[in-house]
């Protein structure tokens, strides 16, 4: 199996797995027929394969969760969870903010998607 090597920051370097079809260095090779990088197969991400505007669901879960709150869905609730001891007031709002932003565009997508408008 080939490999590539980069430069580290602070000296040596890193061992990567070469595509055998682009020669690029990658971490994951994708098997089958032919190992693969994942560009050359075609593949994508979880994330690219959301709706514009619904993929934030899943980052506001990951919010409430950071702040502890055990409840399925981000949107479930109205109430945002209060903050946790020990994290910093500026880190919580900046948290609320990203929360807010992300339950908008969220409603704001849903909304044109079945033709509302404000």
């Amino acid at each position: 199996m080939p490999y590539v090597w980069t430069p580290t920051r602070f000296g040596g370097r890193r061992q990567w797995f070469k595509c055998l079809s682009c020669g690029k260095g990658c971490r994951i090779l994708y098997g089958g027929v032919r190992f693969r990088c994942r560009r050359c197969h075609g593949l994508r991400y979880q994330s690219q394969y959301e709706q514009p505007g619904l993929g934030g669901v899943d980052q506001a879960d990951k919010i409430r969760r950071r702040l502890g709150d055990k409840v399925g869905s981000a949107f479930e609730r109205d109430e945002f969870p209060p903050k946790p001891k020990g994290m910093h007031w500026k880190t919580y709002r900046r948290l609320e903010r990203r929360y807010d932003e992300l339950q908008f565009r969220w409603t704001m997508a849903a909304m044109a998607r079945f033709g509302i408008r404000l």
